[in-house]
């Protein structure tokens, strides 16, 4: 057994991170990302669609999916389901298609202005469950746009979003083949593919995939998840779900298990914190999904939730929510990305839903759980080479939203009978050659749906899959020590539920308190088991579900239905909301087995009152600051009206600072919602670089307006003050010696000064080089390692020397590190009795 700690959160780096982007939902009456956002929230902050009129709420307008066509299931070519949730971009619908076709419609009409078939289908059927796709991802460097789209056959394609060509100078004539590099592939179709849309951050496409659970022997391709850059598809990084000799993680598989075995793929969509540059990966399990005697210890990264840096794809930090898993409890869904106080304390915040019924909730800038989760024991497998976790983790908070297990007083009737012969029991019960039930079942607790979040109210609801118990018996296969399984859904007789009601339901969570608001049936009654999804929006939850042929409309205040709307087939894919020409729309996909596909758009029937969206614009005009005060207040206001959700962007642009050494420069989006006319206020941060340069100035600039608002006050000039310095020594090329260290072929001066409590002043620190940009001070000794730092050259990439410094100490500290090329210094303070702060600046230093 792999020792692990009691909190299991791994950080890769010691290094401070900025404060995290809020996450608000989809702006400006757009849908921009598969979530909503990059956060994943499925929140959209319209509310002409309310209470008070959703009886009026009526199909406007239908699309139908050019896979019909295509379908054949007497040739294998079968639509599974219609899963995907569209993209909505300057009154455009883009979409994917189960075939892994992509598309795009008039989001006012449904009319259909371009189609892209890479003929995908024709390489074969795609990984487990066929047929389904869940949607595209977009880009944008504010002058080119792109659409991408990760096939079931294993391709990433760069399509033009105005006529759905690809982009030439992506990859091979606008493709990349996402099966170059993944080792253990056979010729099977069904092996390896793509049905989740990537995810892109900054010039990054991020790119999961699915892996065939069903692995008939040991050797089996891993989830490797990786980068490509946005305009060219050159690959950027590689991140292995199942570590390689030498890697963090690698010694989780035993007897080097993690050579031959696969799996722990990233299936579901991806989230993205776009300002701190943060990925987070929702891994699977490792392969094959229900024996791990192959694959002995913990199995890092398989069942984790782990946190990238898009831009390198260095890991930040992971929480393994599951240990050795044989249960195929996948992390299913997008991790939401959500902003909440707890205790007073605002913490940005990610929170996992799972198939086992819990919600997982850490600060998504460290990994540390925001409220304790324990490791509690759990039953042992008994078969023959199989060796489970001891323990498995276990949240405190919030509640879980669905049964742990099964428990006698859970059992429906004929219940007893059906399960006479088969081991079930409480949560993380082991499989057996017998037969062992699982629930939750394979589809969870929660699944690919996820859950959505609205931020203004930190509330989470998470529709749950419903009573599917399945039962899994192993045997031995032909290779010696692996076993194999059958499995299926467990009902009573007459084909009835197995277990007592709630058969299927939503829960809403107070995420501010981690507690449970309420748990309703999902069709006000005992509810029904089935593959859900919803979106949330000002005033109204919008769910589907695949069992049923139709949108139900929930009250989000305590989970009544409010409505129930026909729809033309089974609601198969995430349902999402926007405004085009001042009217709201909710766009739900419908279509699974022998109905057809289609997206069926509905809105308010008859003719809407005048929208008054209102003025965006920066007042003041002008703002007067000190370069001491470290910071500035600016703020954005909407007058002449709040009708609808509007947006703009902000942008530093100019003036006689320089970006990067004065301030930091700014570009992120104001969003408001319907009604709401607050002042948007954000800071812009100054630095103060050493150097008296006496009155500089700042501009900023709005632009790209979103839901009809106009333009007032769109440039601001920021005019910061500061006392000219006296005269300064200049810096003179450095010169190493025992307190000097000259680092990056000599170019960067650093020394280190310290103090102690009593006063004893050690002046210059003794300083080491351990390569040509890393090295460290010691204090007092030789042996007592103090400071260490690195300056590190990523001028080819970013245009910046980075600078990276952490400390092992509590004395005063003054690090300086000093350019003679810009003759620019860096002086960074610890004061006495305080722990050295690490230290991440990826501005620190012009390339020239």
């Amino acid at each position: 057994m792999t020792p692990r700690s009691p909190a299991a959160v791994f950080l890769a780096a010691a290094a401070t991170v900025a404060p995290a982007a809020g996450q608000h939902g989809a702006i400006g009456g757009e849908w921009r990302e598969y979530g909503g956002d990059a956060g994943g929230t499925k929140y959209a902050p319209l509310g002409q669609i309310h209470r008070g009129n959703v009886g009026d709420l009526a199909i406007r307008w239908r699309w139908e999916s050019p896979d019909n066509a295509i379908a054949d299931p007497d040739a294998g070519l079968e639509i599974v389901a219609f899963e995907a949730t569209p993209l909505m971009k300057g009154g455009v619908l883009y979409t994917s298609t189960s075939f892994s076709q992509a598309a795009a419609v008039d989001a006012a009409t449904g009319r259909q202005l371009w189609v892209h078939d890479p003929r995908s289908y024709e390489s074969g059927r795609p990984p487990n469950n066929g047929f389904l796709h869940r949607g595209l991802a977009w880009w944008t460097d504010g002058e080119t746009e792109s659409l991408y789209l990760a096939t079931g056959d294993a391709r990433l394609i760069a399509l033009d979003p105005a006529t759905g060509t690809p982009r030439r100078e992506f990859g091979n004539r606008g493709t990349v083949d996402l099966k170059a590099g993944i080792r253990s592939l056979n010729n099977r179709s069904d092996q390896y593919g793509h049905t989740s849309p990537p995810i892109v951050v900054g010039d990054v496409v991020v790119v999961g995939s699915s892996v065939m659970d069903w692995a008939p022997q040991p050797e089996w391709p891993p989830g490797d998840v990786r980068g490509y850059h946005a305009r060219t598809g050159r690959l950027l990084w590689t991140f292995h779900t199942v570590p390689r000799p030498g890697q963090f993680g690698y010694s989780t598989w035993e007897n080097g298990s993690a050579e031959r075995v696969g799996g722990a793929n990233v299936w579901p969509p991806m989230t993205a914190d776009l300002e701190l540059g943060t990925v987070y990966l929702p891994v699977s399990a490792p392969s094959n999904h229900f024996y791990g005697g192959h694959r002995k210890g913990d199995n890092l990264f398989a069942n984790s939730i782990v946190c990238l840096d898009a831009r390198t794809g260095r890991r930040v930090w992971h929480y393994q929510i599951v240990h050795h898993d044989i249960w195929d409890f996948d992390l299913p869904s997008p991790p939401n990305l959500v902003d909440i106080t707890v205790g007073g304390r605002e913490i940005p915040a990610v929170a996992q839903v799972t198939k086992q019924g819990w919600v997982f909730v850490f600060d998504r800038r460290n990994g540390r759980p925001v409220w304790p989760i324990h490791e509690v024991p759990v039953p042992q497998s008994s078969v023959p080479g199989e060796r489970t976790a001891l323990t498995q983790p276990r949240p405190t908070k919030p509640p879980p939203f669905d049964r742990l297990g099964i428990a006698p007083e859970d059992l429906d009737d004929g219940a007893d009978e059906v399960l006479a012969d088969l081991d079930w029991g409480p949560i993380y019960t082991p499989l057996s050659t017998r037969g062992a039930v699982i629930y939750p079942g394979l589809g969870g607790g929660a699944n690919w749906g996820g859950a959505a979040f609205d931020p203004t109210r930190s509330r989470l609801y998470v529709p749950v899959q419903g009573v599917v118990p399945f039962w899994i018996r192993l045997y031995q296969t032909a290779i010696s020590g692996y076993y194999l399984y059958d499995s299926g859904i467990l009902w009573a007789s007459g084909n009835r539920y197995l277990l007592k009601p709630p058969w299927g339901h939503v829960t809403a969570y107070d995420l501010d308190r981690g507690e449970i608001l309420w748990q309703r049936a999902n069709d006000g009654v005992n509810g029904y088991a089935g593959t859900p999804a919803l979106v949330a929006t000002q005033d109204l939850l919008f769910y589907a579900n695949r069992s049923r042929s139709s949108l139900t409309v929930l009250d989000p205040a305590d989970g009544d239905v409010l409505r129930t709307i026909p729809l033309p087939a089974p609601a198969s894919g995430g349902p999402m909301s926007y405004t085009v020409d001042g009217r709201q729309y909710v766009v739900v996909a419908v279509g699974a087995g022998s109905s057809d596909a289609e997206l069926v758009a509905l809105s308010l029937a008859g003719d809407l009152p005048e929208q008054h969206p209102g003025t965006l614009g920066f007042s003041p005009p002008s703002v007067t600051a000190r370069e001491a005060d470290g910071e500035v207040t600016l703020s954005v206001v909407r007058a002449g009206g709040s009708d609808g959700a509007v947006a703009v962007s902000v942008q530093t642009a100019g003036g006689t600072a320089t970006a990067g050494t004065d301030y930091e420069p700014i570009a992120r989006t104001l969003a408001w919602s319907h009604g709401d006319s607050a002042d948007r206020r954000f800071a812009l941060r100054l630095h103060e670089d050493g150097f008296g340069e006496g009155t500089e100035t700042i501009e900023l600039e709005l632009h790209d307006t979103l839901g009809g608002a106009a333009l007032g006050e769109r440039r601001m000039v920021v005019t910061v003050e500061d006392e000219p310095d006296a005269p300064t020594e200049p810096i003179e090329k450095c010169v190493p010696d025992t307190t000097t260290l000259c680092l990056n072929a000599g170019r960067f001066r650093v020394r280190t000064r310290f103090a102690t409590a009593a006063g004893e002043d050690g002046t210059l620190a003794t300083g080491t080089h351990l390569t040509g940009d890393t090295g460290y001070f010691t204090f007092f000794d030789p042996a007592n390692v103090e400071i260490v730092l690195k300056v590190l050259d990523a001028c080819s990439q970013y245009g910046r020397y980075w600078l990276y410094a952490t400390g092992l100490t509590d004395l005063e500290v003054e690090l300086e590190v000093a350019d003679p090329v810009t003759q620019r210094r860096h002086v960074i303070t610890s004061p006495l009795g305080e722990a050295f702060q690490p230290v991440a600046d990826n501005q620190a230093f012009a390339c020239e």
